[in-house]
């Protein structure tokens, strides 16, 4: 089973939208938490949460990850409209 719940396109696309947005992405912790694997054997979609924080204002947010979701496009809108500053 993959214990990993962001992709690498994930990655490159949060990398992506820190170069656009003009911030280091080594200014940014980033963790992941995935949603327990239902315990009845059936197949499931990986579901979770991101949690970005910028290392010096300490400011973090959580975002809906895995299957589904666009939480490097949520971040762009968090940093364009100044939620890590």
């Amino acid at each position: 089973m993959n214990d990993k719940l962001l992709t690498s396109t994930e990655i490159e696309d949060f990398e992506t939208v820190c170069n656009e947005c003009g911030v280091e992405k080594i200014d940014f912790d980033i963790s992941e938490k995935m949603d327990p694997a239902p315990t009845d054997g059936h197949i499931f979609q990986l579901t979770g949460v991101v949690t970005i924080q910028h290392k010096s204002t300490k400011k973090s947010k959580i975002y809906s990850a895995g299957y589904g979701t666009s939480w490097p496009n949520d971040f762009r809108l968090d940093l364009n409209g100044g939620f890590f500053n």
